[in-house]
């Protein structure tokens, strides 16, 4: 029983220290990169997955597209 405690004790501070990670580079990045990374991992991703799973990769690649042309054309323009 101590030893499942320890474990789960060990998956906590290791997803503590994730999150925390995430949020120091996500803080770092620049939208736009930070958009491009996310389209990468989609696409890395989506490629295994069912057709329900196809569908969703299939919306949030637009969605990332139209994020990515938003920001590149928000820094162009300097807006």
């Amino acid at each position: 029983m101590s030893r499942l405690i320890d474990t789960l004790r060990w998956i906590m501070n290791m997803l503590r220290y994730l999150i925390d990670y995430l949020s120091r580079l996500i803080g770092a990045i620049h939208p736009t990169q930070l958009i491009l990374l996310s389209l990468s991992l989609a696409a890395t991703v989506g490629y295994g997955l069912s057709s329900l799973g196809r569908v969703v990769f299939k919306i949030l690649m637009v969605l990332f597209w139209s994020l990515l042309i938003l920001f590149t054309v928000k820094d162009l323009l300097h807006i």
